[in-house]
C-alpha cells in the first residue's frame, strides 16, 4: 500500500511492475509513459495485492477501504465514526485554481497543467455549498 508519492518507493523497488497504480495528481506525469506500470487517474487503485492512492487525504479513503476488505463494512464504519471522517460537500476550489498553484518540482511550464479525470469529474458533478 502507498499513499501519495510514496508510490515511488514501491516503483523504485520494482514492486509495481505489471500493476496499475495512482499517485498524487501533480506527480502523475513522472510515471505516465512507463510501460512497466499502468497509470490510472483515480483516487484509489487496487491492483492485486498492490493498493495505491492519490494525495495525502485519499490515504484515509484507502485505509477505510482496506479495513472494509479485511474486516468488513461494519468495522470500517466504526473506524470512520471514530475518525469523524465525513467530508463536507463544501467546494472551496474550482478547476481554474490549478493555474494558481506554485510550480511542482518536475513541472517545466505552468501552461501544461491538466487535472486528472477523477478530479475533473468531481468539479463537473459538484455544487458549491456553504457550511451552516
Amino acid at each position: 500500500m502507498s499513499v501519495c508519492t510514496g508510490m515511488f518507493f514501491l516503483y523504485k523497488a520494482g514492486i509495481l511492475k505489471n500493476h496499475s497504480v495512482t499517485t498524487y495528481w501533480r506527480a502523475l506525469p513522472e510515471i505516465i509513459g512507463d510501460d512497466s506500470v499502468t497509470v490510472i487517474e483515480e483516487r484509489i487503485v487496487k491492483s492485486g495485492n498492490i493498493w495505491t492512492s492519490g494525495g495525502v487525504s485519499s490515504g484515509i479513503d484507502l485505509m477505510l477501504e482496506f479495513i472494509n476488505e479485511i474486516a468488513g463494512k461494519s468495522l470500517a464504519g466504526q473506524v470512520q465514526l471514530m475518525f469523524e471522517y465525513f467530508p463536507t460537500h463544501t467546494l472551496y476550489s474550482s478547476a481554474s485554481d490549478v493555474h494558481c498553484l506554485p510550480r511542482y518540482p518536475t513541472e517545466t511550464s505552468d501552461s501544461n497543467r491538466t487535472l486528472p479525470s477523477y478530479i475533473q469529474r468531481f468539479f463537473a458533478n459538484a455544487e458549491p455549498t456553504k457550511l451552516p
